[in-house]
């Protein structure tokens, strides 16, 4: 009996763009799944502090700044860690741990923020922030442009972002105040919060792959949630700095 021709060449592997595709697509579920509970553990952990250090706040200040640079030391430590040895966020369990400690830094630094508002302007930011990332989420999935190449560009314009933050927050040490000072923050938290949402676009579409020019490699999952868990909380604190109203 003759043997039968293959339904597949021989040369190529069988299904491997259906077995890309099944990769990438485990890959954005557990990226999402990642950063979901990290959006869960921030809202928890803020939430606490808003709620029991609130008291803490008004009788002993040094508390709070004992706490707030806790975590900033925290969140330095974990950055300076992924830079200098990115290869930790690549390898389990390592990666997890490092991941979680700076959830819990940027938890309990925007609980610090946000004791600094009202409840109800927090809520309206948090309300805000949602509407606009689900929005984000979407437009980034189904746009036919193309966001990812964008990275010198959102990255030039993250560095101007720091260093126009960073003078802003020396004046503010140096008791600087009036209608100038007033509009140069109100400027800022608007043109952060613009840029943010656009870093959102940008890096869902480095999540998802497929047809966009770059995309995260399926070993960087805890770099790509820590990218837009960033990005959401960065747009959540610029949007309560532009609506919301002080204590």
């Amino acid at each position: 009996m003759a043997e039968r021709a293959p339904l597949v060449p021989r040369d190529k592997p069988p299904l491997n763009g259906l077995t890309e595709a099944s990769v990438r697509q485990g890959f954005v579920q557990k990226v999402f799944g990642i950063f979901s509970i990290q959006l869960v553990t921030t809202v928890v952990v803020g939430g606490l502090v808003m709620t029991y250090f609130e008291p803490a706040a008004r009788k002993n200040p040094t508390a709070v700044q004992l706490l707030l640079s806790a975590s900033m030391i925290i969140i330095f430590g974990v950055c300076c860690m992924s830079c200098c040895c990115p290869q930790i966020m690549r390898s389990y369990p390592g990666n997890y741990i490092v991941l979680g400690l700076f959830t819990v830094g940027e938890a309990v630094l925007a609980g610090v923020v946000c004791l600094q508002y009202t409840q109800e302007s927090v809520l309206i930011a948090l309300f805000i922030t949602a509407f606009v990332s689900i929005s984000l989420f979407v437009f980034a999935c189904q746009t036919k442009y193309d966001f990812s190449g964008f990275g010198p560009y959102v990255l030039s314009g993250l560095m101007i972002l720091i260093g126009l933050s960073l003078v802003l927050s020396f004046a503010s040490i140096f008791s600087a105040s009036g209608p100038a000072f007033e509009f140069a923050r109100l400027l800022i938290a608007a043109v952060g919060a613009l840029f943010f949402s656009v870093f959102i676009v940008y890096d869902v579409q480095l999540i998802i792959g497929g047809k966009h020019g770059q995309e995260f490699s399926i070993d960087d999952y805890c770099f790509a949630a820590m990218s837009l868990y960033l990005d959401i909380l960065n747009l959540f604190i610029n949007l309560l700095e532009l609506f919301g109203t002080r204590r």
